[in-house]
């Protein structure tokens, strides 16, 4: 086995370095302090105001936003087969260790499917589905599209 090289890529191209005021640096130097760099003034240091651009921003995303009639969200999936006694005996068994909950059959050829659930953050997904997979271990989260 080769031993691996340290990686090196020169960036400097890409960074904008601050030019330094020469006669403050060699009365540093003499002075024997380390020097402070002092920087010009920039684009980034001039205090400009970002309001305007933030505020398109946010309604370019709004637009794009409208126009996607789905929503991405999670669900908690608690069994997956083509078996339909078994796919309401998974549904049963949700109900057993989360009376609240509302699990759903669905036929999708040839498969059913049992869901719990729908969430707009996976988090919320993943508290559901630490209480189901103690008890159901075929138990996963899936990210799932939901219409507005």
């Amino acid at each position: 086995m080769q031993p691996v090289e340290a990686y090196y890529e020169d960036l400097s191209q890409y960074v904008e370095v601050p030019e330094l005021d020469s006669t403050r640096l060699a009365a540093d130097e003499v002075a024997g302090q380390a020097p402070e760099p002092v920087l010009q003034p920039g684009p980034a240091i001039t205090g400009g105001d970002i309001t305007a651009d933030l505020d398109r921003y946010v309604d370019t995303l709004a637009s794009i936003n409208a126009q996607n009639p789905y929503l991405q969200a999670y669900t908690v999936q608690v069994y997956t087969g083509n078996d339909r006694e078994a796919a309401y005996a998974a549904k049963e068994k949700v109900y057993r260790v989360m009376p609240d909950a509302e699990p759903r059959v669905s036929y999708d050829q040839p498969n059913y499917k049992v869901k719990v659930g729908v969430y707009r953050e996976r988090l919320q997904a993943e508290k559901v589905y630490l209480k189901l997979h103690r008890s159901i271990p075929a138990t996963i989260v899936i990210p799932e599209r939901i219409s507005k």
